[in-house]
């Protein structure tokens, strides 16, 4: 039996350390297509060309990868080994016909070794993409956001990907500026549009919109047949930003109606998360704090809210916060190891007396019906504060 238990508990704390994890300060908001971008890979490879194959040759024994001629059409990226060639070798068998590729590639010596080939259909705007893209891959990350931003809607999937990609992998602020708010909108308007977009549209029309642009994107929360759930945590913060007073009035209403479906509530829950740990003085830490222990109000919610108080060191909301394990709704383990959790740093760190007591009783209460479980967190928050470097 106790064999098991601690089986259960490193599982438990595996959860725990991903849940916990460092937050890194990405687009929050990009959730879909996410990987490594062509103008990353524009600074990495030794040279990029655009056209067609020919020659495959199969290698001789199984250790050899055999050869393929590259035919170049046009040089993206030039490399030494290039001048005066319209052809080069390839260390790689390819058998594609008829197909034309953007080949990025490394250079050793007389080898040229293919790092990543993109299909490119007839007319495509890749190839002037990528090499527009030459004059910002080494720029500051805004400008590379400046010049990827109109292809974010390109009709050719592998552009309109690699500059979404962009968006993903930026520094939120980096993507804290404005862009065209009539964009924007075109763009959420269009039925053309992935769902999963929506969250990072309606977060960039946050920063640059109007009055009028608040009152359309509370419209489009409450349109989930538009963007089908989609992005609603980038649809409220945008809406917050442009409004503080009425978003966050709305978003609170959203997070405390139970008759709301749990992607919505979660939704309003990585909303607050975000206005914590990016803009806490827009609508205040102690409203925000306050808007987590409603979404504590909710089963299905209250294990992740107790963990976000936990962290943000929210001692003051201990008493409301243990009575959450008094509901029979709430009766359910992983919501009591979340106060749990929550009681022991506040008995540890709480500089108010009352408020330290308070969590020493719960501690102790716990205790005594299951000794084992409270020895296994202490261990559990103790490796926890060592992962994250804290003290705590």
């Amino acid at each position: 039996m106790t064999a098991l238990r601690h089986s259960a508990a490193a599982l438990m704390l595996l959860i725990l350390l991903a849940l916990t994890a460092p937050s890194v300060d990405a687009c929050p908001f990009c959730t879909q297509e996410l990987g490594r971008t062509m103008i990353d890979d524009l600074s990495k490879a030794s040279l990029v060309v655009y056209g067609s194959m020919s020659n495959p040759k199969l290698g001789a024994g199984p250790l050899e990868e055999g050869t393929t001629d590259f035919n170049i059409e046009s040089i993206v990226k030039p490399h030494k080994i290039l001048d005066g060639r319209k052809k080069i070798t390839l260390t790689k068998y390819f058998n594609q016909p008829g197909v034309k590729f953007a080949l990025f590639a490394d250079v050793y010596k007389d080898r040229v070794d293919p790092l990543r080939l993109v299909p490119i259909e007839h007319g495509s705007e890749l190839v002037t993409y990528l090499t527009k893209a030459q004059s910002v891959r080494e720029a500051p990350m805004t400008r590379r956001l400046e010049y990827c931003f109109p292809y974010l809607n390109s009709k050719e999937f592998e552009v309109s990907l690699d500059a979404y990609r962009e968006f993903g992998a930026a520094d939120y602020k980096d993507l804290a500026k404005n862009f065209d708010p009539k964009v924007l909108r075109s763009w959420l308007d269009d039925p053309k549009t992935p769902p999963y977009r929506f969250g990072l549209y309606a977060s960039l029309l946050g920063h640059s919109g109007t009055p009028e642009d608040a009152k359309y994107l509370r419209k489009l929360i409450l349109e989930p047949e538009r963007h089908k759930g989609s992005g609603l945590d980038g649809m409220m913060f945008g809406y917050i930003r442009i409004d503080p007073k009425e978003g966050w009035a709305f978003l609170e209403k959203q997070i405390a109606d139970k008759d709301r479906d749990f992607n919505t509530r979660y939704a309003c829950l990585r909303t607050i998360r975000f206005l914590w740990s990016q803009y806490p003085d827009l609508v205040g830490k102690a409203n925000i704090a306050r808007a987590a222990l409603a979404a504590g109000e909710h089963p299905d919610l209250a294990d992740f809210a107790i963990d976000d108080l936990r962290k943000w060191q929210r001692w003051e909301l201990t008493k409301e916060v243990i009575a959450l394990g008094n509901r029979p709704t709430h009766d359910v383990g992983v919501i009591h190891r979340a106060i749990l959790r929550f009681a022991l740093q506040a008995d540890q760190f709480a500089k108010d007396a009352p408020v330290r007591e308070l969590a020493h009783r719960h501690v102790e209460t716990r205790r005594k019906l299951d000794p084992e479980q409270v020895q296994e967190t202490i261990e559990i928050l103790k490796i926890e504060s060592s992962a994250n470097g804290t003290g705590q």
